[in-house]
């Protein structure tokens, strides 16, 4: 993953092409677990449990299946600071 370590506790906020199954455009996650690392056909994917977030920070649900493509953690800047959403 180029260097950066995706750890719990960080935000991200995906656009829908940067996560699997799903449509919310943006998605914010806050990490719980980093499950592993799959290297499908289009490219390195990051298998992790999370919470959903809203837009202010606020727990929306557990969301404990999600697929991130491993390029847009760079691009999304992980904090571990809810406002970074």
């Amino acid at each position: 993953m180029g260097g950066r370590v995706l750890q719990r506790g960080a935000v991200l906020q995906l656009a829908v092409n940067d996560y699997k199954f799903g449509t919310l455009d943006p998605l914010h996650l806050r990490i719980v677990q980093v499950v592993r690392v799959h290297n499908l056909d289009d490219g390195r994917w990051i298998e992790v449990a999370a919470v959903m977030l809203d837009a202010e920070g606020a727990t929306i649900r557990p969301r404990p299946y999600t697929l991130v493509r491993a390029e847009a953690i760079h691009r999304s800047q992980p904090s571990t600071k809810a406002a970074a959403c």
